[in-house]
């Protein structure tokens, strides 16, 4: 079915976070079995040492 006007702005809403987050490199991780493939496991702060 075609997306209401709510979903749409849902989505626009959250497409703009996900770009400010970028654009500011705020990068939040969440741990989890991807983990272990991500090429960013070095930099990411849940795997730095404190």
């Amino acid at each position: 079915p075609p997306a209401d006007e709510h979903r749409k702005r849902r989505v626009t809403a959250l497409l703009e976070i996900a770009v400010t987050g970028i654009a500011n490199e705020r990068f939040h991780p969440q741990p989890g079995m991807a983990c272990s493939w991500c090429s960013y496991r070095t930099e990411c702060a849940e795997w730095l040492p404190n």
